[in-house]
């Protein structure tokens, strides 16, 4: 099951256009191959993430966005895919970090 909650929030500037992003995504306990059931490696308990992005657009009126975001904030661990084979140990491909970032948009 999934649970996601989304809020944007949007100011006018007399130069530009504040706006304000924050979601939260949920992802209950889930089960990655009906063959590893009894192996703890077969299952991801829930897990939620939150992401946020403050970006200024339209900056000086020109076709300019400046924003800074930042995904997965709680630096939450989670695995997004894991396999253990009747022979071998294993393997597991974990969810992104936490991750922060600029960008800059300029259309012409």
């Amino acid at each position: 099951n999934t649970l996601n909650f989304s809020a944007t929030y949007r100011y006018p500037l007399d130069f530009g256009e504040l706006v304000a992003n924050a979601s939260y995504a949920y992802l209950s306990k889930v089960t990655f191959s009906d063959t590893n059931v009894g192996r703890s490696i077969a299952f991801q308990e829930g897990y939620g993430l939150v992401d946020a992005r403050l970006e200024l657009k339209d900056i000086a009126g020109m076709p300019l966005d400046i924003g800074i975001w930042g995904k997965n904030l709680t630096d939450e661990s989670y695995s997004t895919l894991s396999y253990q084979g009747w022979t071998t140990a294993g393997s597991a491909s974990w969810g992104e970090p936490r991750t922060y970032g600029l960008d800059v948009r300029f259309e012409y």
